[in-house]
Parts: C-alpha cells; structure tokens; sequence
C-alpha cells in the first residue's frame, strides 16, 4: 500500500538512535517522494512527553482526520529518518495539509536557521 506525506504511521521495529536506544513511537510521513522500487519515505517522530521548545510541534486533534486519543502529542523536529515501505506496520491518522505544511516549515526553520 503506497503512504502520502501527512500520514501518521506506526513502524514494525523501532527506530534505533546511534546511541541504541529504541523508539518506539508514532511517526509522521514528512516526505512520500519515492525513487525507484524501495519505497522509501521519511518520517518525523511523535511523542506524549511534553517538551514545548523551539525542537516541538504540539499536535492537537482537530489537526488530524480522526482523534489522536491522547491527551498531549508533539513532533520532535529534529528527530527525522528514513524507513521503507515494508518498515511500516499500520495507518493510525492522518495530518490534514495546514497543519503539515506548518510542521515542515517549523522543521526547515529548525535545521536551517542557524545562530
């Protein structure tokens, strides 16, 4: 099944970060461009841990196709990686566009503006 950027997507095995950690969280589809026949996509994690720096996006329900069911999510907008299609374990929601192009223009502005 072909996924478009803005889906919220959970992963089969969890990411894990140079240091070895496992996250094990949802992650949102930033970019669906695909080359060739590996179906590769990049995502941008979610969390339930509020953090509210200039590194968060908070997320709130009517962002979203569906409820998110918690009571407080963000994206880490400096936590992005790539993954495949067979990565993917299921389709939980979906982010609608504004709300999207937002998150990425906080994530340009997080990795491009430097001090």
């Amino acid at each position: 099944m072909p996924y478009s950027q803005g889906d919220l997507i959970l992963l089969k095995n969890p990411v894990k970060l140079p240091g070895g950690a496992e996250l094990k969280h949802p992650v949102l589809i930033i970019n669906s461009k695909r080359g060739g026949y590996e179906q590769y996509y990049t995502g941008v994690m979610m969390t339930g841990t509020p953090k509210n720096d200039r590194y968060s996006f908070k997320c709130e329900n009517q962002m979203f196709t569906s409820p998110l069911g918690k009571e407080s999510c963000e994206f880490r907008t400096y936590l992005i990686f790539g993954f495949n299609e067979d990565d993917i374990s299921v389709l939980k929601n979906t982010m609608k566009k504004p709300h999207l192009i937002a998150l990425i223009n906080q994530i340009k502005d997080c990795i491009f503006n430097i001090d």
